[in-house]
This record gives structure tokens, C-alpha cells and sequence, in this order.
């Protein structure tokens, strides 16, 4: 990641060698892209596209680098590459998840249930480099000659391993809360109410599971009081 970061800075802030890379990108039809994608660290998404824009135009910067004298030997390492790839597929993976635990109104069950199916996800991509399938991994189905199977085998078992270690208070939670939606959607959906809609009934669970209680006192005291105007005439 280091060395990719050095080397796409090296030419996007530059304008000159930034000017001369998009023309070499346009001189060739094969890629769809006419720049690269820079890195910011405090954005986690940005992984993600720059590690995908940098690999698929991978060939297209060591020809430019070759051109400019600069020693490109790490680029061409067989070993250096096939982890490239791997990281390439994965952080997508990863931006994937981190897409879903974004925004506004996400409960905690939603967000662990979204954890729990990446998680799943992780084992059955485990369970497939065993098999040697590469159904998940686009960008390292290029590297197969090259490609160690147990190295990044273990790699996922260790994601898996954060995953279950950082997660695991939150599941406990999950549950309880799961079990106390469970009660209060029995009450709330009676044959009485049997026609309430799924958002009338995800606004009645929220203020169910909830713990917030309105300072109704604090309402009436912040009120203003205007004496009224009106006069009655005889």
C-alpha cells in the first residue's frame, strides 16, 4: 500500500508528470481511464478506488516510470503483484460492508445483522480458496500460476478473527435486543392493529426499544405565554 501511495503522489501532484500521464493514458484505447485516484487516509472508501485504479492501470505506470529512469523492479515481482491483487479484492469487499453501516436510522440490529452476513461471507471465501475457486477475487483469478492459496487462506481467517474478536459484545447485544423486539412487535401488531404498515410498525418499534423520555416539564417551562388582545365589547 506504502509503495503504491509513493508512486501515484510521485504523479498526480505533480502537474507536469500528471499532464504527461494522461496523455500516455489517451495515446492508449485500451484503458478506460484518463488519471489516477489519490489516497486519503481519513477516508477509509478511498482505499478501496485507489487500490482498484492502481491496479488496472498498473501496466500503463511501470511503462511511465520505465520511461521517466525510475527503478520499477518492485513492480515486476511476481509475489508483490499476487498481493496486490489480494488486497485489491478484499478492501472492496471490505468498503462493501463499511458502505452498509453507514448513514442515518440504521438500529443495532441492523448493523450487527449486516456484520453477521460479512462475517459469513468471510468463511465461505475461506472455505473456497480451500477449493481453489476464486469466484470472489476478480483481480487475483490473473495471478493463478503464481498464486498461494494458504497464504491468503490465512489472511482471511485472521479478518474473520478481528471481525469476531470486535465484534463480539455487540452481537450479545444484538440478541437481547432481537428478543425484546420480538415482545413488543407481539403487542404492538394485535388483531387489533393487524393493518399497520412495515414503516408504521418499524416508527412503533423505535419508540418501543427506545429509553429516550421527553422532559415534558422542560417543554412547558421554555413556553411562551402572550396574553391575548382580543377585547369583548358589550
Amino acid at each position: 500500500m506504502g509503495i503504491a501511495t509513493k508512486i501515484v503522489n510521485s504523479i498526480r501532484a505533480r502537474s507536469l508528470q500528471r499532464r504527461l500521464f494522461k496523455l500516455q493514458l489517451e495515446d492508449r484505447e485500451s484503458t478506460e481511464h484518463t488519471d489516477l485516484v489519490l489516497y486519503t487516509d481519513v477516508r477509509w472508501l478511498s482505499r478501496g478506488k485507489f487500490l482498484e485504479r492502481f491496479h488496472e492501470l498498473l501496466p500503463e505506470i511501470t511503462a511511465f516510470l520505465d520511461e521517466r529512469g525510475d527503478d520499477t523492479e518492485m513492480l515486476k515481482s511476481e509475489k508483490w503483484l499476487t498481493d496486490l491483487a489480494f488486497l485489491t479484492d478484499i478492501t472492496m469487499h471490505l468498503n462493501t460492508i463499511n458502505l452498509e453501516l453507514q448513514g442515518k436510522g440504521k438500529t443495532i440490529i441492523e448493523m450487527i445483522r449486516a456484520v453477521n452476513a460479512f462475517k459469513s461471507k468471510l468463511q465461505l471465501m475461506i472455505d473456497q480458496l480451500k477449493r481453489k475457486d476464486l469466484k470472489h477475487f476478480p483481480s487475483l483469478k490473473a495471478r493463478i500460476p503464481q498464486l498461494n492459496y494458504d497464504t491468503y487462506e490465512a489472511e482471511l481467517s485472521n479478518i474473520l478473527g478481528q471481525f469476531e474478536m470486535r465484534f463480539y459484545d455487540c452481537s450479545k447485544l444484538a440478541n437481547i435486543a432481537s428478543f425484546s423486539a420480538f415482545s413488543e412487535m407481539k403487542i404492538i401488531k394485535s388483531k387489533y392493529r393487524n393493518r399497520l404498515t412495515d414503516d408504521h410498525m418499524s416508527s412503533c418499534l423505535r419508540l418501543a426499544l427506545s429509553g429516550y423520555a421527553p422532559s415534558y416539564e422542560k417543554y412547558a417551562e421554555d413556553m411562551q405565554y402572550h396574553a391575548s388582545t382580543f377585547k369583548v365589547t358589550a
